[in-house]
Order: C-alpha cells, then sequence, then structure tokens
C-alpha cells in the first residue's frame, strides 16, 4: 500500500521553500499528511520518499523520539542560512544581547484610566509605557509617557482614558538589528520596542539600556587593549628579527619585523623559551606569568568574538588584575 503526502504537505512544502523558514511540528502532525497515524516501518519509507523528492528533512529526526514532541520541518539551504547567520552573530553584537530586548515590558491598555498608567509609571520609576492589547501582542495601540501626558493636558485635555493621551506612534525594531544600528535609532526615539521572531513585542529599549550595554562590551576591550601595550613595552627591543619571526605560527604571508607584527599567543611563546626570558631580566616567574597570560588569553578569544556575556566576574577581576600588575612592573 502506497502513502502518499496529501495536497497540504505539498502546499507546506512549497511555503518552506519560498520563505526560507522552517516549519514546526510533531511528528505526529507530519504523518497526517500521510493519511496515517503510527511510525510503522513501511509508512516511514514512504515518508522519507516524500522528503528527498521535496528537498526536506526533519530536526531532529521524526523517527524517534516522543511523537508529540516538536521538531522542524526544514532543508539544507534554511540549515546553512541559519549556520552563516550564527556566525555572523558572533562577529556583529545585535540588539538581542540586550537584557532589556528580552524583557517582557510592563504595557498598559488603551482603555484604562489615566491615573492607572501615572501610577505604574511612578511605581516603577517609568517615563514612558507601550500601549497594548495584552503582553504577547504583535501590535502596539502607541506609547503613553509623561511628556505626551503632560503635553495635553497643557492644551487643556480633561479625558480619562489612555487612549486620549498616549501618542499613536512608536519606533519598532527587529531583536536582529545590529546594535550600532539600533544606538542611533534609539538616540533619535529616546526609546524603541523590539520584536522577535514571531513578531511579539518581546522588549523595550532605552538610551540607558544601550549604554550599560556598550560599557559592559567596551571595558574588557579597554582592559586586553592596556595589557597587549604593556606586554608589547616588556618585549620591545629585546629581541632580533630572526628571533620574532621564530616564533610566529602558521603559514600565513604576516611580515614579523617587530613586537607589535605577533599575536598574542606568540608573545607567550616568546616569553616560555629560557634563553628569551633571561633577556627580558625580569624579577619574576617564568611559568606563573605565562600561565597568567594564556589564561588571559582564553578570555581575550571571547571578547573577540563579542561573547562577554561568557565573561564572568572572575575573569573580570583577573583582567583588571592583571591590567594594574603589568603597569607595576613597567613603572
Amino acid at each position: 500500500m502506497a502513502y502518499l503526502p496529501n495536497k497540504e504537505f505539498k502546499e507546506l512544502s512549497q511555503k518552506i521553500h519560498k520563505s526560507l523558514d522552517s516549519v514546526e511540528l510533531t511528528p505526529k502532525e507530519l504523518l497526517a499528511y500521510f493519511g496515517v497515524t503510527t511510525r510503522r516501518t513501511n509508512v516511514m519509507w514512504w515518508v522519507d520518499r516524500a522528503l528527498k523528492e521535496n528537498d526536506l528533512q526533519t530536526i531532529p529526526s521524526y523517527k524517534s523520539g516522543w511523537i508529540h514532541a516538536k521538531i522542524e520541518l526544514t532543508t539544507e539551504k534554511i540549515i546553512n542560512k541559519k549556520k552563516q547567520e550564527k556566525e555572523i552573530d558572533t562577529i556583529i553584537p545585535r540588539v538581542k544581547l540586550l537584557e532589556a530586548a528580552n524583557t517582557k515590558p510592563t504595557y498598559i491598555t488603551k482603555s484604562d484610566t489615566i491615573e492607572k498608567a501615572m501610577t505604574i509609571m511612578m511605581e516603577n520609576d517609568y517615563s514612558q509605557l507601550p500601549v497594548m492589547n495584552s503582553q504577547s501582542a504583535k501590535q502596539v495601540d502607541g506609547m503613553i509617557s509623561w511628556h505626551s501626558i503632560g503635553w495635553k493636558k497643557a492644551l487643556g485635555k480633561n479625558q480619562k482614558t489612555v487612549s486620549d493621551f498616549m501618542n499613536k506612534g512608536c519606533t519598532i525594531i527587529n531583536d536582529t538589528c545590529p546594535l550600532l544600528d539600533a544606538v542611533e535609532i534609539v538616540q533619535k526615539n529616546e526609546v524603541v520596542l523590539i520584536r522577535d521572531k514571531s513578531q511579539s513585542i518581546c522588549g523595550l529599549v532605552t538610551i540607558t539600556d544601550i549604554a550599560e550595554k556598550f560599557y559592559a562590551l567596551a571595558e574588557p576591550f579597554f582592559i586586553i587593549g592596556q595589557i597587549e601595550a604593556a606586554i608589547r613595552e616588556i618585549l620591545d627591543d629585546k629581541f632580533s628579527v630572526e628571533e620574532l619571526q621564530k616564533v610566529k605560527y602558521g603559514e600565513d604571508n604576516r611580515e614579523i619585523q617587530t613586537i607589535s607584527d605577533l599575536t598574542f599567543s606568540e608573545y607567550i611563546q616568546l616569553m616560555r623559551q629560557d634563553e628569551n626570558w633571561q633577556k627580558l631580566k625580569l624579577p619574576l616567574d617564568k611559568d606563573e606569568l605565562t600561565k597568567r597570560l594564556d589564561n588571559i588569553r582564553l578570555i581575550r578569544n571571547d571578547v573577540m568574538h563579542f561573547n562577554t556575556d561568557n565573561i564572568d566576574d572572575e575573569q573580570k577581576y583577573m583582567l583588571r588584575k592583571t591590567a594594574l600588575f603589568l603597569r607595576e612592573i613597567l613603572n
């Protein structure tokens, strides 16, 4: 007996290929497109055939696991696209890095009283609230703020509902918006709402949130810059070009002429060699210092890929203490 996919399956396949978006479903729902309810061996043969003919696959496999568990019906092209986007995300910091962009905002409805809106803002020290029907809303009616309330009252507005005092216009950006682009948008609008992949409002971001994140991103960069500058100063003018070239790692075309041409790993390798260590004339233990710098190297790798969320307080403390320690050596 043949178990062929129905018309809806063909339409779903076309939708996936056209939108380049996976569809979430369960193995049970997938089987329903073939008019069956169980994963018998002969049934799976026909499902596999249909998936192959339509350039589709499931992640994870529909064949194992709970029959009501969520899986993705997707394509190789979509998988590669997501992989590329993930790689880009490690280079380009995006709005979704912000805690505020992942915190459902407190909201008010347009039928609520103005007194309720003012009370919520005073209780939480908010300067504005989004006007929506629910916390999972995909549409926003507007924004109400102390500015909009004051302006309308100055014009003699004496109505009682939020709809009479709100501004209908508001700025919404996707959580995939690059953080640098978001800076300009937030600066112009003071506050923006964030929309996630499902198109729901998932956060509210102000210029303060942006500033806090940039400080968190920038501080490790600045400290690592200080550490590298100190290391270069310690090593500078101590070695010949030939000695520097000996620690070059890899087959790239870099020309090594000065200390600044070396990588952080190569600084450590240079210092680990006994004959080189003697030239530095440092009253320190070579193994302890290079061990510390190797730990800094690992932290540096995360920082340079904007993975500062993976850096804990202890690692930040190590960065600060190492920078101070190296400055004291130079003094």
